[in-house]
């Protein structure tokens, strides 16, 4: 092993050893001026075992970042970025956005552009659940069962990474292979981190190519940073 993870930052195994010298070195001086009896070998062992454990604590924390308190401030469409979108149809959307049921934070947006570029609908569901993580989950795992269910040729259902908890998306492509901008297509997004589920699903096809990605990949990592954008905003 090369390195290790120490304060956000990369440090060497050589330094680590030089920081462990350094601190026993200290340790031991500091006892033997307030009692000899410190330094013997039966009192040293423990407590240099101590040290090491907590020198260990400080370089080897990966814990994940505790999700944030997701907030939803206005109706849902003011978290939906459009300029992807709007640059891909060449068009400004027509939005409406509604409340979710009582009982849950969050709202619906739909989004239409069609333009010169393309025609494309935008569908994003946001569900911020009062009871915390659990009812999140739980939510999102009915989603995903559901999604799982219709998989058929046309349909494929894949996790993502990097992306809240846990999340996935859902492919529907109707046409020729390989995948072409000018095919009808529709991807949804779901995601849950913490009390949150997130749903993105987009549908539509280009009308001139050249504005839109040129594979399947990179329209889906468009549509994966799209929701990233809307979580970012959530958290404030």
């Amino acid at each position: 092993m090369e390195s290790g993870q120490a304060d956000g930052g990369v440090v060497s195994v050589h330094a680590f050893d030089d920081q462990l010298v350094a601190a026993i070195g200290t340790f031991r001086v500091a006892t033997l001026c307030k009692d000899p009896e410190m330094s013997s070998p039966r009192t040293m062992r423990p407590l240099l075992s101590a040290v090491l454990l907590s020198l260990a604590a400080g370089c080897s924390s990966n814990a994940p970042e505790a999700p944030p308190p997701y907030k939803l401030d206005g109706d849902a469409c003011g978290v939906v970025p459009t300029d992807t979108p709007a640059a891909f149809t060449a068009s400004s959307p027509v939005k409406r956005s509604s409340d979710l049921t009582q009982g849950l934070q969050g709202g619906n947006c739909e989004m239409d552009f069609d333009g010169t570029g393309g025609s494309l609908k935008l569908a994003t569901f946001i569900a911020i659940h009062p009871t915390g993580e659990a009812a999140a989950k739980e939510m999102f795992d009915k989603f995903k069962t559901s999604d799982t269910a219709a998989v058929d040729s046309d349909t494929t259902v894949s996790d993502l990474k990097d992306l809240g908890s846990v999340a996935y998306v859902r492919r529907q492509y109707y046409g020729s292979q390989p995948w072409k901008p000018t095919d009808v297509s529709l991807y949804k997004i779901v995601v849950q981190h913490g009390s949150l589920v997130l749903s993105c699903t987009s549908s539509g096809f280009a009308k001139t190519p050249a504005s839109w990605p040129a594979t399947d990949q990179e329209l889906q990592a468009k549509l994966k940073e799209n929701a990233k954008q809307i979580m970012t905003k959530l958290a404030g």
